[in-house]
């Protein structure tokens, strides 16, 4: 598994992923926009301000880990693989 291709967002540090973001904050709504020039493009609808866009997108992550662990629990893949799909 540690050869298998990554996206170009994810690279590898030892045992742990990492994920590189692009953040435009103050969007109309909170959502991910794709990859932009290798990271994933994050649009917290929070403003840069005392931290409230990081908190939006570690709010965000969080769901998305949530709902990619609930996928796997519910059997989605015998490896316990699991995919999280973009809203």
């Amino acid at each position: 598994m540690a050869d298998d291709p990554l996206p170009s967002c994810l690279s590898r540090h030892g045992d742990a992923l990492w994920l590189a973001v692009s953040v435009v904050p103050n969007a109309g709504r909170t959502g991910a926009d794709g990859l932009h020039d290798g990271a994933l493009r994050v649009r917290p609808a929070a403003p840069p301000v005392d931290g409230k866009a990081n908190e939006t997108l570690i709010a965000l992550a969080l769901r998305r880990a949530r709902r990619a662990q609930a996928q796997r629990h519910a059997g989605a893949r015998p490896d316990g693989a699991a995919q999280v799909d973009r809203a």
